[in-house]
């Protein structure tokens, strides 16, 4: 697990607000990380999939 901690943080090709999220997240409570998560996970998918469908509408039926 460090070695993919480290791989994310060192990566030039990773978002800073991953690598800033990641940070903070290790020094909190496992337990508190894992609720926000599920709270981002669901805010962050229905709006992502608002966003899908909206474009979807917009493109019109594919052939």
């Amino acid at each position: 697990m460090d070695a993919q901690i480290e791989f994310v943080l060192g990566h030039p090709d990773m978002s800073d607000w991953i690598k800033d999220t990641l940070r903070h997240a290790l020094a909190r409570s496992p337990i508190e990380v894992l609720n926000d998560l599920e709270i981002l996970n669901r805010i962050l998918g229905a709006w992502s999939d608002g966003l899908t469908a909206r474009a979807s509408c917009r493109e019109g039926p594919r052939p």
